[in-house]
């Protein structure tokens, strides 16, 4: 597939022949809920698993592939993940992915929670809750960049699954706007595809992940930390309010793979220039993006605090913090540090309302 991380298309447009989508070669899977199939072409082939019927297509992707199927007896609709690749790196970690999943999911309400397991043709697959809403990589196609209280909301039940998972001795490494997954009034985390335990002497190959959304530290090999999950988190939060990921360019020519990377590793993120972005929220992501980890927030509980306490006129969290938190700590008093630099014509106040 094409790349260019500098366009953002929406699901309702048509693209022109100039109009390159923003899809990164390691974004398998990345919609839950895109928009309907017309006619016959949306319906999926001989696909059978006992218990489940009326199989859809969903997405493809280099490994897998996800159905939209309806759960037999209570009619639901659930999500069913099937492997396509055999060979045992990838069964490795379709069976890893299993149990991290399994493990966090039945204990944390941001973390997608696994049904039932099963094999189809051979090929094992997982069967998940299915979000209507789609990804917020979906939303973000669709209506462009975020409201700021959307963004606040997601970010503190990001945090909140980070900090358990954390917790729990496991690093997602592949936080990004597609694996966030749209409830009603929350969100969950998905896709624990590569990650790994807080001991993992190794990181993962830049072609698992979405290189838009990758720490220094993982662009450069080093050994997986959870600070970089916060990176991630980081830049997530900052592509859902810009519509652009903070290191793109406005250069096409300068907005490669090598380019990007080379950027992450010495420049600034891009400025954000809404106005309506609280100094606060601003200050945070600046912070998420620092290049050296323990410049960062010292773990994900400290991050999810802050984001709680940025000013409730922006934030309208529809995540509750008091029932969400999983390491209970009081938010610190006083705000966070105040951002390294501002877009031009900013002034030092959180009194800009919306």
């Amino acid at each position: 597939m094409s790349t260019h991380p500098s366009d953002v298309v929406p699901h309702h447009a048509e693209p022109g022949p100039d109009t390159i989508p923003v899809v990164d070669p390691a974004d398998d899977l990345l919609a839950w809920a895109p928009p309907p199939q017309p006619g016959p072409s949306g319906a999926a082939g001989p696909v059978t698993l006992p218990g489940y019927s009326d199989f859809r297509l969903v997405a493809h992707g280099g490994e897998g592939t996800v159905y939209r199927a309806t759960q037999v007896g209570l009619g639901r609709d659930v999500a069913v993940k099937v492997l396509d690749v055999t060979d045992q790196d990838t069964v490795s970690r379709f069976h890893r992915e299993l149990e991290i999943t399994v493990r966090l999911g039945r204990q944390h309400p941001h973390i997608v929670t696994v049904l039932d397991t099963g094999v189809i043709a051979g090929r094992p697959c997982i069967v998940m809750e299915y979000y209507d809403l789609g990804s917020l990589h979906d939303r973000l196609r669709q209506r462009g960049p975020l409201p700021v209280h959307e963004v606040v909301a997601a970010g503190i039940a990001v945090a909140d699954a980070l900090a358990f998972a954390h917790g729990q001795g496991i690093l997602h490494r592949d936080v990004k706007p597609q694996n966030i997954l749209v409830l009603p009034t929350s969100y969950v985390l998905a896709d624990f595809g590569i990650a790994r335990g807080a001991d993992a002497a190794h990181t993962a190959s830049l072609g698992m992940v979405s290189y838009r959304h990758a720490a220094p530290q993982m662009v450069d090999g080093r050994p997986p930390a959870a600070a970089d999950d916060l990176w991630s988190l980081g830049s997530t939060l900052f592509t859902l309010l810009d519509g652009q990921p903070p290191f793109a360019s406005d250069n096409p020519g300068e907005d490669t793979m090598l380019s990007y990377l080379g950027r992450v590793r010495e420049a600034s993120p891009r400025s954000l220039l809404r106005r309506d972005v609280p100094v606060e929220l601003v200050a945070i992501i600046l912070r998420c993006l620092r290049k050296e980890r323990e410049e960062r927030f010292p773990d994900a509980a400290a991050l999810r605090a802050a984001l709680a306490s940025v000013p409730a006129s922006h934030a309208r969290s529809t995540v509750d913090p008091d029932h969400t938190v999983a390491v209970r700590r009081e938010a610190p008093e006083g705000r966070p540090e105040a951002p390294e630099r501002f877009p031009e014509g900013r002034r030092r106040t959180s009194s800009c309302s919306w």
